[in-house]
C-alpha cells in the first residue's frame, strides 16, 4: 500500500482566472499558469517520488510536462464534466436555473449536469481512483489532476462526508500531502509551496 499520496493540482488557465467551468473542457495552460507550473521541481525534490500518475486533459499534462514528470494517464482523473454548463460562470447558471444550482452546491449525488456527468457517478470515479492510488506497492505516489477531483479525493480519503466537498480551497500547482495508515488518510499538508507561505 502506498503510504503516502501528493496531490497537485494543474496550473492556471484562461478559464480559471475567468471563473468560468471548465471540467470536460480540454484548456492548455495560461502564461500565468506555466509559470506557476516551474517552481514545482523545487517542492517536490525533497520527496522520493517514485510513481507519477495525471489525467489526460491538456493542463494536467501540460503540467507535468513543465515539471518535469514522466506521468501515466488515468482517464479517472479527468475532472468531472459541466456539460452544458461548460465556459459558463456560476452567476450566469445561477441566473438561468437557481434551483440546479442549488442542487450542486449541496452536491446532491443525484444531480446531473445538463448533458453532462452525474455527481454520484462522479464521486464514485473519484473514490475508484484513490483507492487504486492508495493500493499501489509504491511507497510515494503524485497525481496531477484537477481542484473537483482533488477535493472528492480528499473527502474520501479522509473519511469526510461527500457534502463536505467545498472545506477544501485547492490552489493551482502546489502540494496537497496525504499519509495512508491501514487505508485512511492523515491530511500533513495542504497547497505546500503556495507564494508566501
Amino acid at each position: 500500500m502506498a503510504s503516502r499520496l501528493l496531490l497537485v493540482r494543474h496550473g492556471e488557465t484562461d478559464s480559471n482566472a475567468a471563473g468560468r467551468l471548465a471540467g470536460a473542457t480540454d484548456n492548455d495552460l495560461s502564461d500565468i499558469g506555466r509559470s506557476q507550473v516551474q517552481r514545482l521541481p523545487a517542492i517536490l525534490r525533497s520527496y522520493n517520488i517514485e510513481r507519477c500518475f495525471s489525467s489526460p486533459l491538456k493542463r494536467a499534462v501540460q503540467t507535468a510536462e513543465v515539471a518535469g514528470l514522466k506521468v501515466e494517464l488515468d482517464a479517472d482523473l479527468r475532472e468531472i464534466d459541466f456539460g452544458l454548463w461548460e465556459n459558463l460562470t456560476f452567476q450566469e447558471v445561477s441566473d438561468a436555473d437557481s434551483k440546479a444550482a442549488e442542487a450542486w452546491l449541496r452536491f446532491d449525488p443525484d444531480f446531473t449536469f445538463p448533458n453532462g456527468e452525474r455527481i454520484g457517478d462522479f464521486v464514485d470515479r473519484a473514490k475508484r481512483v484513490a483507492n487504486r492510488l492508495a493500493e499501489l506497492p509504491d511507497k510515494t505516489v503524485l497525481v496531477v489532476a484537477h481542484g473537483g477531483v482533488i477535493t472528492a479525493m480528499l473527502n474520501h480519503l479522509l473519511r469526510l462526508p461527500t457534502q463536505g466537498c467545498w472545506c477544501f480551497d485547492i490552489r493551482h500547482a502546489v502540494v496537497t500531502v496525504v499519509n495512508m495508515y491501514d487505508d485512511a488518510g492523515v491530511l500533513t499538508g495542504l497547497n505546500l509551496g503556495m507564494e508566501g507561505q
